[in-house]
């Protein structure tokens, strides 16, 4: 069956604010808008904080680009719009915990969405998708979509990792107890030969698929 990238522009992600309120810290709470930046540009913008050249004042202009649940004193909803952005950007906090949400939301989410793929591909394409269920306890609120029973979505940012890790998928251990592990020598020599941008991050990502596979397979076998 199938693997289908998935080049959604945009997801939903809740963030929480502290803000200073009549001499206490309160946290406040809305749902962000967030860009699907392709995986090199998020690299690219972890280098450019690390290296002082952006900061995350930076980072929410790029990629906030709505949101839900923002309610102004009198409780009616906040329109995302240019002028109202650049009035939150002036409120102490607010930058800081967009920025930061984006990078820990692309973190868990890719992570996450590659073990599925390994166990989509170790169970001949059967997959315990608890995506509806992680997303209830990490606050993100995504849109229901209806999707083929027999393709499994893939974020773009995922695809290199995801069609590497099909490049190799029949270099594998094999010991006495089940499957060990791939070859990472093999593994290694097909990284080189496609010329990849960031091969240390490629190899790494696998590894990840590498892990929920052997996991799923070796279950299966026992």
């Amino acid at each position: 069956m199938p693997f289908v990238i998935d080049q959604s522009p945009s997801y939903k992600w809740k963030v929480e604010v502290n803000v200073n309120k009549d001499g206490s810290v309160h946290t406040e709470i809305f749902t962000a808008h967030f860009k699907n930046v392709s995986q090199s540009r998020f690299r690219e913008m972890i280098k450019m904080i690390d290296d002082k050249q952006i900061d995350e004042v930076d980072v929410t202009k790029e990629v906030l680009v709505g949101w839900d649940d923002m309610e102004a004193a009198d409780g009616s909803q906040v329109p995302f719009n240019k002028n109202t952005l650049n009035q939150l950007l002036e409120v102490r906090g607010f930058a800081t915990a967009v920025g930061m949400t984006f990078i820990q939301s692309n973190e868990e989410i890719y992570k996450k969405k590659l073990i599925e793929a390994a166990e989509y591909w170790a169970s001949g394409s059967v997959v315990i998708d608890e995506t509806d269920k992680d997303n209830a306890v990490l606050g993100i609120v995504v849109d229901k979509q209806e999707k083929p029973k027999d393709e499994f979505f893939v974020y773009a940012e995922n695809w290199e990792t995801v069609d590497m890790f099909l490049k190799v998928q029949s270099q594998w251990h094999i010991g006495f107890n089940g499957v060990i592990g791939l070859h990472y020598a093999c593994v290694l020599e097909v990284i080189r030969m496609y010329k990849v941008d960031d091969p240390i991050a490629l190899f790494e990502n696998i590894q990840i698929m590498e892990a929920a596979a052997l996991q799923k397979m070796n279950k299966e076998s026992k």
